[in-house]
């Protein structure tokens, strides 16, 4: 009987020390493992994935190295320490006509900065020179010439705007409203449209090969307005056709030819008259 005692307990004695070496040994492996991620950690945040090429693509006027100096990334630099929303502000702040930016990085040591150029929505009327609009309403450039094929705005205040620029906080009706007329226009390939006129809210105003000027109304069911004037531009509205398209109303639509040069018929500023009129 007291050899059995004595065995049993020799037996328990060494169960207590394999479970105790396992701890250790378990230990040791994940303080072991800690280390080695640590280290693997700090190689690659400075030995390794440390920029060597830096390219860009994508369709932009300006020269890339410039675009380069912008982003504010360096050949040396570690591709893991890049922050890319900084790196994407820097360069569109810097570039008027760059509307977006990807950074991509290809591991081991390249950085690829994509970028995407901003297409002229619109250019606002400020004395006698324009300012180019993209369609997220940024100032593009101020030249003194319309581009051909951008229509003319008039209403929103930009006087002290320069290139880089956002439309102002103050001008919170006419941007979005401004922005939306742009894009139904162009997703309703309503082409040939030259004035935008958003002085009024309450009476929009848009003139369609410098002969047939559109009332708009209210901003109120804008994307209906703008569907129906294509519609009524391919049923009604020929080469010599000059006058008067009413869509402010669901109930009232309709075109009416008449001479809107003459007298109060013309709704636009007096300056622009003699840059559209035709004889009739």
């Amino acid at each position: 009987m007291a050899k059995k005692s004595e065995d049993r307990y020799t037996y328990g004695a060494a169960a207590r020390r394999r479970k105790k070496n396992r701890r250790k040994y378990t230990f040791y492996y994940f303080t072991a493992a800690i280390l080695m991620l640590a280290v693997g950690a700090t190689l690659a945040l400075t030995v390794f994935f440390n920029i060597t090429d830096i390219t860009v693509t994508g369709e932009s006027r300006y020269d890339n190295d410039e675009i380069i100096k912008a982003s504010g990334v360096l050949i040396g630099d570690n591709l893991l320490r890049l922050r890319s929303s900084e790196i994407k502000a820097d360069i569109i702040e810097e570039f008027p006509y760059i509307e977006s930016v990807r950074v991509q990085r290809v591991f081991p040591t390249e950085l690829q900065l994509q970028v995407g150029e901003a297409s002229i929505a619109a250019a606002i009327e400020r004395d006698e020179h324009y300012l180019l609009i993209s369609a997220n309403g940024r100032v593009l450039e101020e030249i003194s010439a319309k581009p051909e094929g951008s229509p003319r705005i008039i209403g929103p205040e930009v006087k002290d705007l320069k290139a880089g620029d956002y439309l102002p906080e103050n001008e919170s009706e006419r941007l979005p409203a401004l922005i939306k007329i742009l894009e139904l226009i162009a997703q309703n390939e309503l082409n040939g449209i030259d004035v935008i006129d958003l002085r009024d809210m309450r009476d929009l105003r848009l003139l369609y090969r410098g002969r047939v000027l559109i009332e708009l109304g209210s901003f109120t069911d804008i994307d209906y307005k703008i569907k129906a004037v294509r519609g009524i531009v391919d049923a009604a509205v020929e080469d010599s056709t000059v006058g008067v398209m009413d869509v402010s109303s669901r109930d009232s639509m309709r075109l009416r030819e008449i001479n809107i040069y003459q007298g109060e018929n013309w709704k636009l500023p007096e300056y622009m008259l003699e840059d559209y009129r035709r004889q009739l």
